[in-house]
């Protein structure tokens, strides 16, 4: 989700840094509840209706990114405050993770208008979504912050695709101590986990990996 560039002027290096900073005023973290509708196409092509009466979003803030989930489905992007309401008002947008595992989680995106009442604690959220999964939906819903605690953030999760070179694991195969596999072998969706034991443990397993 990062973007990088190089500005010539280091004048304008610095206002951009000022701004930023003004810009992380508003703090979303934590858990809200609340109700979203959607409406849109199934995957056969039907008009439907979804509603969720009990929905739930969940925001880690750092800075300006955001780190979070709509009803468990990952979620990262970036917020920005509205000029000379920082501490009251901000936009936020986001994109579903490309690497949770999910195949249409590319095609989901969020955008969260937010509300603050200094002094109050009140936070409240006005949340447009693009669906993809299952169909195609546009998503409204209104959620209100129940908790400002929430463990430490983490990014979108990343996943590996390994491919069996066939140098270890004996006899031109993979394993020794790991997945075993033939030469020219391909696994995709590997989590960190599944990678640390099974791909790459320390042993010459044959295999290869590289982040999805």
């Amino acid at each position: 989700m990062s973007r990088h560039a190089r500005f010539p002027s280091l004048a304008l290096a610095g206002l951009l840094t000022l701004v930023g900073a003004a810009s992380s005023a508003v703090d979303l973290t934590g858990s809200y509840q609340g109700k979203i509708n959607c409406k849109g196409l199934d995957a056969a092509g039907s008009a439907v209706k979804q509603s969720n009466a009990s929905s739930v979003l969940d925001l880690v803030q750092t800075g300006t990114d955001l780190f979070g989930s709509l009803d468990g489905l990952p979620f990262e992007g970036a917020l920005v405050n509205e000029l000379g309401k920082e501490e009251k008002e901000g936009t936020a947008t986001l994109s579903a993770c490309h690497n949770d595992g999910d195949p249409q989680a590319r095609l989901e995106a969020m955008q969260l208008d937010a509300k603050v009442a200094p002094g109050s604690g009140k936070t409240t959220l006005k949340v447009t979504t693009v669906r993809g999964s299952g169909g195609g939906f546009l998503c409204t819903g209104t959620y209100k912050r129940t908790s400002t605690e929430l463990p430490a953030p983490g990014a979108c999760p990343v996943f590996y695709s390994c491919v069996c070179s066939g140098t270890g694991g004996g006899a031109g195969a993979c394993g020794n101590g790991g997945i075993g596999g033939d030469p020219g072998n391909v696994h995709t969706d590997i989590s960190q986990e599944s990678l640390d034991t099974g791909y790459v443990n320390g042993n010459d397993t044959g295999w290869v990996c590289v982040p999805q």
